[in-house]
């Protein structure tokens, strides 16, 4: 069943609980975007279209530091030597 809440901060909160599924939800400028977004995803959770397996996935420290070095993000850094070999003890 879905709900839609008023925010404080202005926009709208679609939430859709149904039993033996975990909480999916989403915030909208407009009321009627959420509503159309939630009886949509109710929609594809019956019809077992809607993939819930995103959240079983584990990412560990180690996954991040590849990515952060395969991204380039630690050229950036000053000791950038010295953060390589921090990560790779």
């Amino acid at each position: 069943m879905a709900s839609i809440y008023k925010r404080k901060e202005g926009g709208w909160r679609a939430v859709i609980r149904m039993q033996g599924y975990p909480t999916v939800c989403k915030t909208f400028e407009r009321k009627q975007e959420a509503g159309d977004w939630a009886k949509e995803n109710e929609r594809r959770i019956k019809l077992g279209q809607l993939c819930f397996t995103a959240h079983n996935t584990r990412h560990t420290y180690v996954d991040l530091l590849d990515r952060m070095e395969a991204d380039g993000v630690l050229a950036h850094q000053r000791s950038f030597k010295n953060c390589r070999s921090q990560f790779a003890y």
